[in-house]
Formats: C-alpha cells, sequence, structure tokens
C-alpha cells in the first residue's frame, strides 16, 4: 500500500520542485527611437565619472523628468524644492552643500542640444520647467559660480557621434549572449515552486503514516 501511494504521489511531488525560468534580462536602450533623450551627466570637480545614458520615449517632458527617467537620483532643495537642482546621484554629497536653498558656490548648469546638433545651448528655464526634444540630447556639468559662469557651462563631451557611440556599445555590452543566457535563465531556481514541492512531500509522508495505520488497525 505504501509503494503504491508513493508512486502516485512521487510525479506530484516532482513536478512541484520544477525550477521555472527567470524573467528575460532587458538590455539597456540604445537611444536609436524618434522619442529617445541621450542624457549627459559631467561631475567635473565631483570626481565622479561621466555618465551617458538614455531616456526612453522623453520628448516633451521636463530636463527633470528626463533625469529620472534615465534612472538617475535627483534632489532639490529644502527652500525650492524640485524647482532647484541640488544633487545628482547625491552628489555633492551633504558634508559639501545642505541643499538648504540655491547654492552660491556652484551649481548644475542645464545644457540642451536639438537631434543635429553638433554643440551645447545653455537652458533658458529651471530643470522643473524646461522641455526636451525626441532624439536630442540633456546636457548636466557641475560648474562654480562666477560672473561669466554660463558662457562655459556645458559637459566636456559634446552631443553628437561620441555620445551615440557610447550608448550604442552600453546596449550591445548589455544585451544577454544569446543561448548561454537562455540555459542561465532555464537553471534558475523558483523559490515557490520549492516551497510548493516542500509542502508536498510533507502531505506524502503524512499519507504514508495514515495509509501505515489504518493498515494496522
Amino acid at each position: 500500500m505504501n509503494r503504491r501511494l508513493a508512486a502516485l504521489l512521487l510525479p506530484v511531488v516532482t513536478a512541484g520542485t520544477l525550477t521555472l525560468a527567470a524573467p528575460a534580462a532587458h538590455a539597456a536602450p540604445d537611444c536609436s527611437d524618434a522619442g529617445d533623450v541621450a542624457v549627459v551627466v559631467d561631475y567635473k570637480e565631483l570626481g565622479a565619472d561621466l555618465q551617458i545614458l538614455c531616456a526612453e520615449d522623453a520628448d516633451g517632458s521636463t530636463v527633470l523628468e528626463t533625469l529620472r527617467e534615465a534612472g538617475l537620483k535627483t534632489t532639490g532643495t529644502t527652500k525650492e524644492g524640485d524647482a532647484a537642482l541640488c544633487r545628482v546621484e547625491d552628489l555633492p554629497s551633504p558634508q559639501d552643500e545642505a541643499c538648504q536653498t540655491y547654492s552660491d558656490q556652484a551649481y548644475w548648469a542645464i545644457s540642451l542640444a536639438g537631434p543635429d546638433a553638433d554643440a551645447w545651448s545653455y537652458a533658458q528655464k529651471g530643470v522643473a520647467e524646461q522641455t526636451v526634444e525626441g532624439g536630442g540630447y540633456v546636457g548636466l556639468s557641475y560648474e562654480p559660480i562666477t560672473a561669466d559662469a554660463n558662457a562655459a557651462a556645458a559637459p566636456s563631451v559634446l552631443p553628437g557621434d561620441e555620445v551615440r557611440a557610447q550608448l550604442e556599445a552600453d546596449a550591445e555590452a548589455d544585451e544577454p549572449a544569446g543561448d548561454e543566457a537562455v540555459e542561465e535563465d532555464s537553471s534558475t531556481p523558483n523559490t515557490v515552486a520549492i516551497v510548493v514541492g516542500a509542502v508536498l512531500v510533507v502531505a506524502l509522508v503524512a499519507a504514508i503514516v495514515a495509509a501505515s495505520r489504518r493498515r494496522r488497525g
């Protein structure tokens, strides 16, 4: 009796412990769609590496929305809120800048460029008001405040081929490695399935014990 019961339940237990495929990985966008906007962040004196990112389908969005769509963490000021841009990716640090209001030492300069532009233009509105054009570029650069700050306030890399080439390289490097990636995903255990399998094992043992008792009775 015990062997017959075990034989009946074994396929159920086995099915409950099967591993399931993990969700497919998504490559980084290459920013080639008409509504995408390339984002360049030049930290300059803050010391972090220059970033080139993509905000997908950002046409008509504000600069602030575009930065966040590109995956950047932004912080405003206590007084002005999101109307001011004080930190990007936690820089400058709280030790260097309290972000109570606009700094009188340095600021994040906003630059823009159209799809076919090869130079930056200084934004005429603030981060929460200035909108962007699909296929174009948004540039941020951390600049010291000087009498002629706006004249040179722009990222050190120009919009155009260099930015696009970097985005394409990042997207290609982030693509799953074909069959190898599929095989890796398919071997990833699913926690829910394992738990279900364990519950069924316990049920099997309990059923066998109960059957043995009835047989002895």
